[in-house]
């Protein structure tokens, strides 16, 4: 997500965004880890969030190298997805005990 100069439709995905994120269950903030933290926007609620920093297959910039809980995954070598799928199922077994809880939308989805 980025920041805006009151543009009306720029404005208006952010908005969509926002919303999104606030009726999610759990989002994924996946940024950019190979630069600093204030190149991008963050979702603060950690409760419900899971940092996901791409591109480790750079050097990670020093702000999160120390960050033990984010996710490092790279989307070119595939590196990382096994432990974020962990810890996707670990969040949603969490805050989903019951079967009924967990609703799976898309058939791409099920393997995950």
């Amino acid at each position: 997500m980025r920041e805006t100069d009151d543009e009306d439709i720029e404005s208006l995905g952010i908005a969509r965004t926002l919303k999104a994120i606030s009726d999610s269950d759990l989002v994924l903030n996946v940024v950019d880890g190979s630069l600093p933290p204030e190149s991008h926007a963050h979702t603060e609620d950690t409760n419900r969030s899971i940092l996901v920093l791409n591109k480790c297959d750079l050097p990670l910039s020093r702000e999160y190298a120390e960050n033990s809980d984010a996710i490092q995954v790279s989307a070119m070598t595939g590196k990382g997805l096994d432990d974020l799928r962990a810890a996707i199922l670990m969040r949603v077994n969490q805050h989903h005990s019951q079967p009924e809880g967990l609703l799976i939308t898309n058939a791409r989805h099920h393997d995950l």
